[in-house]
């Protein structure tokens, strides 16, 4: 499931910006799992369609992990950021 948004910050983001890197941090332990997704919007790439990863990725998360999860994503003006914490 994280692969979907680490592909979206490469696909849809400004990975040559060394001011702007993207940023992915994962931290687990015994009880929780928090990945994070941070980077710069590239506007230029804008697909003509909106995409239905983000609407998948949370139609499994709730299969996989019903009612132990938190998703909160943030579309800046300038940045995407996505924030996913699991109980595990």
């Amino acid at each position: 499931m994280l692969i979907s948004f680490v592909e979206n910050a490469f696909k849809h983001g400004v990975v040559n910006d060394p001011e702007n890197p993207v940023k992915i941090n994962i931290i687990a332990n015994q009880k929780i799992l928090h990945f994070s997704v941070i980077n710069k919007k590239n506007n230029q790439n804008k697909d003509a369609q909106g995409g239905v990863g983000l609407t998948n990725v949370e139609r499994r998360l709730q299969l996989v992990y019903p009612d132990r999860y938190k998703l909160n994503v943030v579309n800046s003006a300038t940045h995407y950021t996505c924030e996913l914490m699991i109980d595990i």
